[in-house]
């Protein structure tokens, strides 16, 4: 019986760190002008190692990205994703599918262009698609695709090179995470 135990007790605990490795990250994909393009996009973000939250679905404006949530583990490397994205075959080929990681920060209009010169350092990063809103308080990272770049190497620069504390969360949802985790304690 205590083994039993001991083994129920082993594989939620193995189960509860790896759900904790995982992370839920926000993007702007372009290129998603109709539905045969979201799926397309959806399977190549798949592929990257990108959870879809919801569905892809077109944006409204087709020259705007569409904003989604995607859960992936902790490490994975954004430059691969957005390769996948890039040279996915989709209905429409103009605009071409892009991906940029939405980071969330308290900026103001000269952190907000420290954000963008320290992110834009980086291998992988698109220089010119790379952007901050400090009304927003967003910093809109374009991933060039092909060099290995991770969510944790985004915050780190930002810390680092800008003094920014930036997140892969609103502090909002960030305090929802916190109570679900709560909740199940």
């Amino acid at each position: 019986m205590k083994k039993l135990l001991l083994m129920v007790l082993a594989v939620a605990w193995s189960g509860a760190a790896l759900a904790a490795e995982s992370q839920k990250l926000t993007f702007d994909v372009s290129g998603v002008v109709c539905g045969g393009c979201a799926k397309a996009l959806a399977g190549a973000l798949g592929e990257g190692g990108l959870k879809v939250e919801g569905g892809l679905a077109p944006s409204k404006d087709k020259k705007e990205p569409s904003r989604i949530v995607a859960t992936a583990d902790e490490g994975v490397d954004l430059g691969a994703a957005a390769a996948k994205v890039q040279k996915k075959e989709k209905p429409h080929p103009a605009p071409p599918g892009g991906l940029s990681l939405v980071l969330f920060a308290t900026l103001d209009k000269d952190s907000a262009k420290k954000a963008v010169d320290a992110v834009s350092k980086l291998k992988g990063v698109d220089k010119t698609e790379t952007k901050a809103d400090e009304k927003k308080g967003e910093i809109v990272v374009r991933i060039s695709g092909g060099e290995k770049l991770t969510a944790n190497t985004l915050v780190d620069a930002l810390k680092k090179d800008a003094g920014v504390t930036a997140s892969v969360a609103k502090a909002k949802e960030k305090d929802k995470e916190k109570e679900k985790g709560k909740d199940k304690k």
